[in-house]
Formats: C-alpha cells, structure tokens, sequence
C-alpha cells in the first residue's frame, strides 16, 4: 500500500504571503509501505524547525499544530490576524494558495482529511492547546537539566589548581583555514563550508543538514 505521510518541500512550495506569514504546500509521500508509513517517514521527527524535515501527521489525519503548511491551524491563525489588520491578498498570493488548495485536494482524493477553515473560536483554542502542551514541555525540560546538573555536581569534585596563567605570551603556531560562507536558504540561515551545508541557531555551526551545489540545495 502507498505510505500516508504527509509531507512539504519548504524550499521549493513555500510562499510568503506577508511579513511573518510563509507556507508551503503539501504531498502525500506514496512510497510502498507495509502499513500507514514506509520506512523514511517513521524514522523523520514529528517536530522540528525544518519542516522538510518532519513528518506532518498523516494525510488521513488533522494536520498538527506544529506544521506551518496550507490548511494548518497556524495557517489559519495567521490567515484571520492578516484579514483583520485590513490587509489584501495579492494577485500572487492568491495562485499560490490556489494551488496549495489543489496540492490539498489531491490528497483529499484518495481519502485524506478535508481541509475546511475553522471558526475563530476553534482557531484560539487550538493555538491555547498547542502553547500550553509547549509550556509543559519546556518546565519539562528544564527539570531534566536541573537534576542532570545536581548529578553532574555529585559525581565530579572539585579539582586543585595545578596550572596558572602567566605573563609570558603565548607560543602562536600556523594553522589550516578554511572558508566559511553564511548565507539564507529559503528562511533558514546556514554556513556553507565548501559544499556542505551546517544549520545554525544564528552564530555558532550546528549539524550537517546538506550541500549546495550550482546554487542549489541538497537536502540529506
């Protein structure tokens, strides 16, 4: 059977419909699967800031509070403020979101869960669900670091000082360089060494996500 995931390809679907109001299209994955998700699609993350990256629930199910694509309840949150501030959809905007309704509709199809806007009532309370479950999470984690720390605190004592600074300079020694080039992909800012591509939570390198090649990116 086809695999029921729910993806998107932010660099390549997305489209930014105002200031702070970008989204992308969605697909259904279709690759064989033994059951609802072929192997890919249950190893990808459920969340994430790289939505390319993650899985958005299935075609057959809500689409989750975390997924900034046509039809979410983000889209439709941003959709009302962006209605209420009096503003008009342009003559772009308004073929894209046409076609991320046909993206949509193709899904819908072969048996995937309807896209229809919600009232502005259902639109708060999801978005109240969604930062309170965030919230939880958070004091969570917080309590993990915080008993980790007392661990780490038990199970290393402290050390004598045996090295101390001194006046004297220091030895300097030639050393490879390499080029590091810091660019934006789509709304995400990277480093670019070479061709690899390392995320970034905006000064320091992170992990290995692709490569850019002839102006455009690989994701891994």
């Amino acid at each position: 059977m086809a695999c029921l995931g729910r993806l998107t390809n932010w660099d390549k679907t997305s489209f930014r419909i105002d200031s702070c109001f970008t989204v992308s299209q969605v697909y259904q994955c279709g690759r064989k699967a033994d059951g609802d998700l072929c192997q890919k699609c249950l190893e990808r993350p459920r969340e994430g800031k790289y939505q390319t990256r993650i899985l958005h629930g299935l075609v057959s199910e809500p689409i989750p509070l975390g997924s900034q694509v046509y039809g979410s309840p983000v889209y439709w949150q941003k959709m009302k403020k962006f209605e209420e501030a009096g503003k008009v959809l342009s003559l772009d905007a308004r073929a894209w979101i046409e076609g991320a309704g046909a993206a949509q509709a193709q899904t819908e199809k072969e048996g995937g869960w309807k896209v229809q806007r919600p009232s502005a009532k259902e639109v708060e309370k999801e978005m109240r669900k969604a930062a309170s479950s965030k919230a939880k999470a958070k004091d969570s984690s917080t309590l993990v670091k915080a008993k980790a720390a007392q661990n780490l605190k038990e199970i290393f004592k402290p050390v004598k000082v045996r090295f101390k600074e001194v006046d004297k300079p220091p030895v300097k020694m030639e050393t490879d360089s390499i080029d590091v080039c810091k660019m934006v992909i789509g709304d995400v800012s990277v480093f670019i060494v070479d061709e690899l591509v390392f995320d970034t939570d905006g000064e320091k390198m992170g992990d290995h996500i692709g490569y850019y090649r002839n102006e455009e990116f690989f994701e891994l």
